[in-house]
């Protein structure tokens, strides 16, 4: 029972999809984030050798949308300042419609460029898979047959072919998150700067627990 049970541990830990398990548990946060800006531009170049007009639509309507976000946070502002005074309760809602409705336009506006860049996303992904697969086959036909019947090139081998597409894809989806993060943090950063430059160390905390 016991030799079964060692036997059966063994072929799991042999199992190609977990071949790397264990370098990637050991692997900590902060070499993670050193890493992160290099993958990160790396898959941008890929892309863009693929489609330069897809990369360039989602990489500009990420940066437009999120310019957005900023013009929303000072309509808002200004909405909380007209509120705020002292008068009638109509003439203050009244004098708060326009940056009401500014508020309104630009979550419109947002959404709308969030989309436009993930329809450029999306339009990216089977551009993708057919330059990886292509790859993929112009590699393993300069291979010899014998490599075939060799044990971890056939593991290695099954591993790319298996994940390459989804990997680049999943990369490609994560580094658009990630433009999106970091040129919103900006935008909010630049809000909060014109409003109060004491407030950009509580945007530093309030960032720390999603890092």
């Amino acid at each position: 029972m016991t030799d079964h049970a060692e036997f059966g541990s063994l072929e799991l830990a042999e199992e190609p999809w977990a071949a790397h398990d264990d370098t990637v548990a050991a692997t900590g946060f902060f070499a993670m984030a050193r890493e992160l800006p290099g993958l990160c531009a790396q898959i941008v170049r890929e892309v863009w050798a693929i489609s330069r007009i897809d990369t360039a639509v989602m990489v500009g309507l990420t940066l437009a949308a999120e310019l957005f976000t900023a013009v929303g946070l000072l309509a808002t502002t200004g909405i909380l300042e007209q509120l705020l005074t002292t008068g009638p309760t109509p003439e203050r809602v009244r004098a708060a419609t326009p940056a009401l409705i500014l508020v309104v336009g630009s979550l419109m506006a947002r959404t709308a460029l969030r989309e436009g860049a993930s329809w450029a996303s999306q339009r990216l992904s089977p551009q993708i898979e057919r330059v990886t697969l292509t790859w993929l086959l112009d590699l393993t036909t300069q291979v010899e047959l014998v490599a075939f019947d060799d044990g971890p090139f056939h593991d290695r081998l099954h591993r790319v072919r298996d994940v390459a597409v989804y990997a680049v894809n999943r990369l490609l989806h994560t580094t658009l998150e990630i433009l999106s993060s970091v040129i919103g943090l900006i935008a909010v950063a630049g809000v909060l700067t014109v409003l109060h430059p004491a407030l950009l160390p509580l945007l530093v905390i309030a960032v720390i627990p999603a890092w």
